[in-house]
């Protein structure tokens, strides 16, 4: 968990989106602020993406957990 000595580029995001161009657009500036990202498009990979690269946050498209995640 970030704390107030952790650099921006110690900071992992997890990009998720169905759209892939969407993700990498997103991801893009916030590698460009300094950040570490792990881009996907699918609720699976995302969940076997947390377990391996745990990131601090997540960013998640609003509509990708209605086809397949249950609620």
């Amino acid at each position: 968990m970030p704390n107030k000595n952790t650099k921006q580029t110690d900071i992992k995001i997890l990009v998720l989106d169905d759209d892939l161009f969407v993700a990498e657009l997103l991801a893009g500036r916030l590698r460009r602020e300094g950040f570490q990202t792990v881009v996907t498009t699918t609720i699976d990979d995302a969940l076997e993406k947390v377990e391996r690269e745990l990131p601090a946050a997540f960013i998640l498209g609003f509509l990708v957990g209605l086809c397949t995640f249950p609620c």
